[in-house]
């Protein structure tokens, strides 16, 4: 079952916002501990390779970056956060893709659905659709929700974790947020 949880002014900070609500977090902690970052042998393309992945084969033909050996986690995060912001449909005449098991479905079957622009997604689905691409990559992330909940003045965005930190990434807005810069692209 997914939870709610209140965050700390860290996350607020870390996004550059006043206002914080939750975090949406699909039965993981989270976790703000730095961790030692990782010294990569094979880029991000070469260890997804093992999984027969529409959306990994797709983003690795159109990021051949990713496939560098010393890549970081954060150049990663923003070059995928980046083609999926190209790819999400945003639904801005209200025809949503989203029903009661679209939360249960994979990335292939989302990007699909987005390839075939059957319907569009706001700011949740988005952020939903970004963070099981960075699963689908080995990344750890989450969902987060802030501002006034039940209202128009609310936003969700991806929390990914990435070379020891937490990284704020929205392909709604096409931005990232680091906890040691201002927000940026």
């Amino acid at each position: 079952m997914r939870r709610l949880v209140a965050l700390s002014l860290i996350i607020a900070v870390a996004v550059g916002l006043a206002a914080v609500g939750g975090v949406f977090l699909a039965n993981r902690p989270i976790i703000l501990a730095a961790d030692p970052a990782q010294v990569r042998a094979v880029g991000y393309c070469e260890a997804a390779a093992m999984r027969a992945s529409k959306v990994i084969r797709d983003a690795c033909t159109a990021n051949p970056g990713l496939s560098e050996p010393n890549l970081s986690q954060v150049e990663a995060t923003s070059i995928l956060r980046g083609w999926a912001a190209s790819w999400i449909d945003v639904a801005s005449d209200g025809k949503l893709i989203i029903e009661d098991d679209y939360w249960q479905k994979s990335v292939d079957t989302l990007y699909e659905r987005f390839l075939n622009h059957e319907r569009g997604v706001y700011c949740g689905g988005t952020a939903w659709t970004l963070m099981k691409l960075f699963e689908a990559f080995g990344l750890e992330s989450w969902i987060y929700i802030f501002g006034e909940s039940d209202t128009e003045l609310s936003h969700v965005v991806t929390l990914v974790r990435a070379d020891g930190r937490i990284i704020v990434q929205d392909a709604y807005f096409n931005y990232k947020g680091c906890s040691s810069s201002p927000l940026s692209r």
